[in-house]
C-alpha cells in the first residue's frame, strides 16, 4: 500500500520493502476494495451460515492492529467491514509455527542468539518446497498461508483443532 510517510532502514531490511516500492503501490482505499472483492469472490459459493476465518502469519501482533489503525485513519469502520466480509474468527499461524513439534524450526534462519526467525517466505519455502513469489503482498501472503496449511498435515490439523476449540 502506498504510504504517506517514509519507512526506516530497519523495516526495509526486515521486509525487503523499500520506499521506492511503496511509492508505486495503490492507495489504501483501492487495496481495501480489492481485498473486499477478493473475499466476496473467493467465498461466493459459501453459504451465509458458514463461518469465515481469517488466517494470518503474525497477524495478531502486526497486520490486524495496523489494518484497524489505518481503517480508522481513513474513516472506515473495521466492524462494518468485518460484517461485510462475514469474518467471525482469526487465526495467527505464528504460534503454531513456533511449535517445534509441528514445524522443523532448525531449517529456518536464526538470530545471533540462536532463536528461530519465522518469516513467512522462509516457512513457505521449507514447507511447500519453492519460494513464495511476491512475499509481503497481501494476496500473495494470504495464498502462501493457505498453501502452507495444505502442505503440512500436522500444522493444518493443529490449526483446525484450535478453531474448533475456540468457537
Amino acid at each position: 500500500v502506498k504510504v504517506q510517510r517514509t519507512i526506516n532502514a530497519v523495516v526495509q531490511e526486515l521486509t525487503g520493502i523499500s520506499n521506492a516500492i511503496l511509492e508505486r503501490e495503490k492507495t489504501f482505499e483501492i487495496v481495501l476494495e480489492q481485498f473486499t472483492q477478493f473475499v466476496e469472490t473467493a467465498c461466493a459459493d459459501v453459504p451465509r451460515e458458514i463461518e469465515r476465518c481469517l488466517f494470518t502469519q503474525n497477524g495478531n501482533e502486526f497486520d490486524i492492529p495496523i489494518l484497524i489503525h489505518v481503517m480508522h485513519r481513513h474513516g472506515f469502520s473495521p466492524a462494518t467491514y468485518l460484517r461485510r466480509w462475514r469474518i467471525t474468527n482469526s487465526v495467527d499461524m505464528l504460534p503454531f509455527c513456533r511449535n517445534s513439534s509441528l514445524l522443523d524450526n532448525t531449517k529456518l534462519m536464526h538470530t545471533k542468539e540462536g532463536k528461530a526467525i519465522f518469516k513467512l517466505g522462509d516457512i513457505y519455502k521449507m514447507v511447500v518446497g519453492r519460494p513464495l513469489v511476491g512475499a509481503h503482498g497481501a494476496l500473495q501472503d494470504a495464498m502462501g498461508v493457505c498453501e502452507i496449511l495444505k502442505a503440512s498435515e500436522p500444522l493444518r490439523q493443529a490449526v483446525l483443532d484450535d478453531v474448533q476449540n475456540n468457537k
